[in-house]
C-alpha cells in the first residue's frame, strides 16, 4: 500500500498573522510574478521629478552608506534615489496616499527593515488603522510583495 503524496502547499506550516507579525517587501515575490521592482521604483522617482534615463540606468548599482553603521551596500540607482531623495520629501507619504502605496513606501523609506503592523500604522500616520492594515496585507492577496517576514 502506498501513502498518498502531500501537495507542497499542504506541508507548509500555517503562520497566524497578528498586529505583532513583522512584514517586509519580499523581493522573490517580484521575480515570481515576473515583475521588475526597479521599474516600479523608477516610476516612483519620476513622480517626484527625478529622471533616470532608462530602465538600464535605474538598475545600475551604486554604493549606499548607512549613516548609523557606516556599512556600505550595493543597491540599484532607482532604490538609492527613492531612499535618499524621494523618501525625504514631505509629500512621499500623505493622507491622500492609498493604503497599499503608503505601506509600500514606508518599507522603501526604512530600507525594507521588517516592521510589525503596529509599527507600519505609526509610520504612515494612521495608528488607529492597524486592524485595517492587518486585513489588507495579512490576507491571502499579496500587494507589491509585502509579506510576513521570516528569517
Amino acid at each position: 500500500m502506498t501513502t498518498p503524496s502531500v501537495p507542497p502547499m499542504a506541508s507548509r506550516r500555517f503562520q497566524r498573522i497578528t498586529l505583532d507579525t513583522p512584514f517586509h517587501i519580499d523581493i522573490s515575490w517580484w521575480k515570481e510574478q515576473d515583475k521588475d521592482l526597479q521599474v516600479f521604483m523608477r516610476e516612483i522617482c519620476m513622480q517626484y521629478g527625478i529622471e533616470l534615463e532608462s530602465i538600464e540606468d535605474a538598475k545600475v548599482e551604486v554604493d549606499m552608506i548607512d549613516p548609523d553603521s557606516g556599512e556600505v551596500t550595493h543597491v540599484s540607482k532607482a532604490y538609492y534615489m527613492v531612499r535618499t531623495h524621494c523618501a525625504t520629501r514631505d509629500d512621499f507619504i500623505t493622507a491622500n496616499s492609498s493604503l497599499v502605496d503608503a505601506l509600500f513606501k514606508s518599507f522603501l523609506a526604512n530600507g525594507n527593515q521588517p516592521l510589525t503592523i503596529t509599527e507600519l500604522a505609526d509610520a504612515i500616520g494612521k495608528p488607529n488603522q492597524a486592524n485595517t492594515i492587518l486585513r489588507t496585507i495579512g490576507g491571502r492577496r499579496i500587494y507589491n510583495g509585502m509579506r510576513p517576514y521570516s528569517k
